[in-house]
């Protein structure tokens, strides 16, 4: 598992190992996120629900976000952002908040919100956890899920602007609808 680009690129990160609910996110998925991320990223706020490893809010990070913020409530996968944090020499630029993802706090608005809960967690929870987070008036919210996931019903106020299947995993990205 490594940094795809930016100022960290190729950059290796520690990997989950046999950390119990810890599945990284795809090199390949990753990729294609930031590439229709595109400059949404650059000079914004990206936060990062069920980090895991951090290898998302890190990418952000590398690919010039000026603020990412990783939620994980599991201490071991906090241990292992910690660790991946350290080897990207982030620590001014990323935080770790050790909490649900459903219950955050108080968080910026955000410029891109990412979410990759647990496959077996109800993809309607996590969309639900997803958008409950403000984002700025050009920012959106990204959902990994199975590829074989129910597509979660959208909330007034919620449009799907992609929805793409890369190998397992399926990549849904909204934005606030327009009238």
């Amino acid at each position: 598992m490594r940094i795809v680009a930016g100022q960290w690129r190729g950059r290796r990160l520690k990997r989950p190992g046999s950390v119990k609910g810890v599945r990284p996110t795809s090199d390949r998925l990753r990729e294609a996120l930031f590439s229709i991320l595109g400059q949404r990223v650059v000079d914004g706020v990206f936060v990062d629900l069920y980090a895991g490893t951090g290898a998302v809010g890190l990418e952000a990070a590398s690919r010039g976000a000026t603020q990412v913020v990783l939620i994980e409530k599991n201490r071991t996968a906090q241990e292992l952002c910690r660790e991946n944090i350290a080897r990207c020499g982030a620590e001014a630029i990323v935080e770790l908040y050790g909490v649900s993802a459903e219950r955050p706090g108080s968080l910026p608005p955000a410029n891109v919100v990412f979410a990759d809960p647990p496959y077996a967690q109800p993809a309607q929870a996590s969309f639900d956890a997803l958008t409950n987070i403000a984002i700025t008036q050009n920012g959106c919210w990204c959902l990994e899920l199975a590829s074989d996931a129910p597509k979660p019903e959208v909330t007034l106020g919620v449009a799907v602007v992609l929805d793409r299947v890369y190998g397992g995993s399926r990549l849904i990205i909204y934005e606030r609808a327009t009238s």
